[in-house]
């Protein structure tokens, strides 16, 4: 069993390399030169448990909930214009750029668009009995609702089904009806 502090050190490790090789292919896929595109990236959050406790490490702006008895609360900040301003408590004059990410995975150096991660979020939590994480993707979460409320609301109800795959499927069903633009 690793230490946290090395299990912390493996899941950036693990994340500069995801990134690394993102760049990589992205510059191999570019016909005109990189410097002539608009590169894509990716968010990720990963989860590792040991026992009860979790690490969480996010880059992005896909969440993990936690589930719990009282009901459920997001772990993990947006890491786009509009978290950031929250995160630093900044005025937000307009949502126009709020959901440009800022952190990501397949993000370049701007000056010689060599592979250039920021630092993941990462967070260690203990779960008690019965309680339960929902990791989701951006895709879920900016379509299922464009309200805070209803969408923490959506996914409770949802996390409440039989397994883990019809979660999912409810999941997916309800951003699809909300547009379903990013899965």
């Amino acid at each position: 069993s690793m230490s946290l502090i090395e299990l912390r050190n493996h899941m950036v490790t693990l994340l500069d390399s995801m990134n690394y090789h993102i760049c990589e292919t992205t510059k191999d896929m570019t016909k005109k030169g990189i410097e002539n595109e608009v590169p894509m990236g990716t968010t990720i959050v990963i989860a590792i448990a040991q026992g009860s406790t979790v690490t969480i490490a996010s880059l992005g702006d896909s969440r993990v909930y936690a589930l719990l008895e009282s009901g459920i609360a997001q772990l993990t900040g947006d890491q786009n214009v509009r978290g950031e301003k929250l995160r630093h408590h900044l005025p937000l004059e307009s949502e126009d750029s709020g959901k440009a990410l800022l952190r990501f995975l397949g993000r370049f150096s701007p000056d010689d668009f060599e592979p250039n991660m920021l630092p993941p979020d990462i967070i260690t939590i203990k779960l008690l009995p019965n309680e339960a994480l929902l990791l989701c993707s951006d895709g879920v979460t900016d379509y299922i609702s464009n309200k805070f409320d209803t969408c923490n609301q959506i996914l409770l109800q949802a996390s409440k089904e039989k397994t883990p795959m019809e979660t999912c499927w409810k999941l997916t069903k309800q951003s699809n009806i909300g547009g379903g633009g990013d899965n």
